[in-house]
């Protein structure tokens, strides 16, 4: 059974028009501090996701599963120097995410389907990777990266997220290479903002991101990447 005792936190998703992104990044610079890894201009994010030849991951999100996870390899900026495995989880309104680091020469084996050494590591996400690819069938599925600019908030542990040029690929290979060839996979002109907080969300900040015109959406980049033309 899921361990419900792990740090669950909400999680508000939003599109927006890059003129409200505008808005609202303006107001947002003044009272939140940016990431400490987030330069003015933001961050690339490159994520490998997972699942099996069923899209089982993707059927769960979009059947509105009250609990389920997605596994997915991550780098920024592609520094292949620092990559992480992830675990994303949902339970009803919540998530959390548990994260391990993997050596390029790791991440190449994965992709050849060399995963044994897995088994020796020493943390459970890495087992638990391990029977989702020995025994679920699970393979690389698709590429979505992106570009992020990041806030954070101490209360509340809040962190605030814009993601834009939001494209995909299902050459997987692409992973492991800065290449070209990626596909829209949203309006160039929409950006994904995206609200985590732990309990609270400060009133200041609700006041700063309301707007007629932000919309909430519960479609993740990763199912939008799959299903988009």
């Amino acid at each position: 059974m899921e361990d419900i005792k792990k740090v669950y936190r909400h999680e508000k998703k939003y599109t927006i028009s890059w003129t409200e992104f505008q808005i609202i990044n303006g107001k947002l610079k003044y009272l939140l501090k940016r990431d400490e890894n987030c330069p003015e201009e933001g961050y690339e994010v490159k994520s490998l996701y997972f699942d099996n030849p069923y899209n089982y991951a993707v059927g769960q999100k979009v059947e509105g599963i009250d609990t389920r996870h997605k596994y997915r390899i991550r780098v920024y900026n592609n520094d292949f120097s620092s990559i992480k495995l992830e675990r994303k989880s949902k339970y009803n309104a919540m998530t959390n995410k548990e994260s391990v680091y993997l050596t390029l020469d790791e991440v190449e084996k994965i992709m050849k389907d060399n995963i044994e050494f897995l088994k020796t590591k020493d943390k459970d996400l890495y087992h638990r990777f391990y029977y989702k690819l020995n025994h679920e069938q699970y393979a690389p599925k698709i590429i979505v990266k992106y570009s992020r600019i990041a806030y954070v908030y101490p209360v509340s542990n809040l962190r605030i997220t814009f993601d834009y040029k939001i494209k995909k690929s299902h050459c997987v290979e692409k992973f492991l290479i800065s290449a070209n060839g990626y596909m829209e996979v949203f309006n160039p002109n929409e950006v994904i903002m995206e609200v985590k907080f732990n309990h609270v969300l400060p009133t200041f900040v609700r006041s700063a991101i309301q707007s007629p015109n932000v919309m909430a959406s519960a479609l993740s980049k990763y199912v939008a990447a799959c299903f988009s033309n």
